[in-house]
């Protein structure tokens, strides 16, 4: 040993990060490493901002939650015409949502009650 002392704490803080380091790396390779060209990459993330705050919100709720009927659907109207196309899963997302939406507006009818 060199007489340099380190404490337990840092070599387990300088492990931890080192996992995590890896951990995003990873991911990152995973992600990207498909045939995705870094200019339809910037693209797609053009048009993800260009949705705005509110719209994004709306979309995350629907991938968190497809059957989310709460969600403003001209939101998601919006955000499919934007980004249809770009990933399976988004497209599948969008359509669960107007399934759900539909099924819940069928079991809801507006005018009834209201």
């Amino acid at each position: 040993m060199s007489g340099r002392r380190v404490s337990l704490a840092a070599v387990v803080d300088a492990a931890r990060g080192k996992r995590e380091q890896n951990r995003v790396a990873a991911r990152k390779s995973s992600v990207f490493k498909s045939s995705v060209d870094v200019a339809d990459l910037i693209e797609f993330a053009e048009n993800w901002r260009d949705l705005g705050d509110a719209v994004q919100s709306q979309v995350k709720d629907v991938l968190d939650d497809s059957s989310n009927t709460d969600v403003n659907p001209n939101a998601i109207k919006l955000a499919r015409r934007e980004l249809k196309g770009w990933h399976p899963d988004l497209d599948d997302a969008f359509k669960a949502y107007f399934d759900a939406l539909e099924a819940y507006e069928k079991d809801n009818p507006r005018g009834q009650g209201d």
